[in-house]
């Protein structure tokens, strides 16, 4: 728990035993949104930001407020962050329906491509 984004070194030990060290990158989304009530026809951007890592990740956004709010490309909706140190993000738009507090998941995803 106490480490923060980017690569690390696993260790896993149970009742004596001690599995192969491994590497992992570990990653942070950080979401930047206006978290205040969406008005109707409002256009409102939602940035997540990708700490960790400068790779490109898949990320998935899900409307848990289709009521309130309409997210931009149906739902869900899949991206890819920018890739790079500083602009690692990715972007998803939303557009409200009436007024009202929206409610909006996002989450990493696997991608379809070959592993590497």
């Amino acid at each position: 728990m106490e480490l923060g984004p980017g690569p690390a070194t696993v260790a896993i030990s149970c009742a004596k035993r001690d599995a192969p060290q491994f590497s992992a990158t570990f990653v942070a989304l950080e979401l930047k949104a206006d978290s205040g009530p969406l008005k109707r026809g409002e256009h409102r951007t939602l940035t997540v930001r990708v700490r960790g890592t400068e790779e490109k990740i898949s990320l998935e956004a899900r409307n848990l407020a289709p009521d309130i709010a309409d997210l931009v490309g149906g739902s869900p909706v899949r991206r890819l962050s920018a890739g790079g140190e500083e602009t690692n993000a990715a972007q998803f738009e939303v557009i409200g329906k009436k007024y009202g507090t929206f409610l909006i998941s996002i989450r990493m995803v696997p991608t379809l491509g070959r592993p590497r």
